[in-house]
């Protein structure tokens, strides 16, 4: 959710089309912080073991290397892949300084009230204890 004080009319609006925002809520996070945060206000446990970054990509390798390898004899579609490591492995931190800076951004809702709002419209997925 965002509102810009600027107005509207004074830009025009082909102008905008043509630009990229990221809008965020600015409070940047690692994305197992915020999964663990999701997890556990559903009543999940966070992750408990930290696993290398080295050696979580090189055992996707190895497990693509041997579906590579019995490919012929059986077709597989592994979960683990080291595309999946590389993604969750990898911090993934935006910038909205340009929408803020060009639009007036601003975020609304913090980081902790998304959170809270995304629990409690998941609640059909809280674990019963």
């Amino acid at each position: 959710m965002a509102r810009s004080p600027r107005c509207w009319e004074a830009v025009p609006s082909f102008w905008f089309s043509l630009q990229a925002f990221h809008i965020t809520n600015d409070e940047p996070i690692p994305f197992w912080t915020f999964l663990s945060r999701i997890l556990t206000g559903l009543n999940y446990e966070a992750p408990k073991y930290h696993i290398p970054y080295w050696l979580a990509y090189y055992l996707a390798l190895l497990v693509s290397l041997l579906v590579m390898v019995i490919s012929p004899v059986i077709q597989l579609q592994p979960t683990f892949t080291p595309m999946r490591v590389a993604l969750a492995g990898t911090f993934h931190y935006y910038s909205c300084e340009k929408a803020k800076k060009l639009m007036g951004y601003r975020p609304l809702v913090t980081m902790d009230d998304a959170v809270d709002k995304t629990v409690r419209s998941f609640q059909h997925l809280r674990k019963v204890m």
